[in-house]
């Protein structure tokens, strides 16, 4: 999605997380591209393995990123005009993994220590696949994107909504209140997807 080359930097570092990294073996020859494509596959398993096996909690997630109004607003202008995220270069990735495995695995991102992890961001996807029909679409270096099958109604959007206030203004009185959150229900009614910030300056990514 957004800034594909922050976005793959970040990833990079993501996945050398304690909790997500495999060391290779260490008679791997690197100038083999067999050997190498068969290290890529069972990295990739183990860290959906790890995501699995250590969840995080939706409400554990939920007030846990530094967010403004601004940065509401930034949310709500990017469902508006998800396409104004997308970076000149799009990479496509397809993932040898088993049904029900979390596609973060592929892209593992929220390197810095401020923003979500792969693990918070592993529990939002899998929070609003089981309560609302998402499943995860793209990630990029500020944004995440998911989609469903069709554009949810009244009161789905209203109950989605519900979730997203609770996920980003848990705590703060003022952001739960913000215009944004009445506006956002009708808006999701007429798309498949959802755009996401899991960074503390997703609102700058925006602009």
């Amino acid at each position: 999605m957004d800034d594909i080359q922050q976005g793959s930097y970040t990833s990079g570092h993501a996945s050398q997380d304690d909790r997500l990294y495999l060391a290779s073996p260490p008679d791997m020859d690197w100038d083999d591209p067999a050997q190498e494509a068969a290290w890529d596959i069972q990295a990739l398993q183990h860290r959906a393995r790890q995501l699995r096996q250590a969840p995080q909690r939706w409400a554990e997630v939920c007030g846990s990123l530094a967010v403004s109004a601004s940065d509401i607003d930034a949310l709500l202008a990017a469902n508006r005009a998800p396409d104004l995220l997308l970076d000149d270069v799009v990479y496509i990735q397809r993932l040898p993994l088993a049904e029900g495995d979390p596609l973060i695995a592929g892209q593992p991102n929220g390197y810095f220590s401020a923003d979500w992890d792969s693990f918070q961001n592993h529990a939002i996807h899998q929070h609003l696949a089981e309560q609302h029909g998402y499943q995860l679409l793209a990630m990029g270096a500020a944004w995440m994107a998911l989609a469903r099958v069709q554009p949810p109604g009244a009161a789905q959007a209203q109950a989605l909504v519900a979730d997203l206030r609770a996920l980003y203004a848990q705590g703060n009185e003022a952001l739960l209140a913000h215009a944004g959150w009445q506006a956002l229900p009708a808006l999701l009614q007429m798309q498949r997807t959802l755009v996401l910030g899991y960074t503390e300056d997703m609102a700058d990514r925006w602009e």
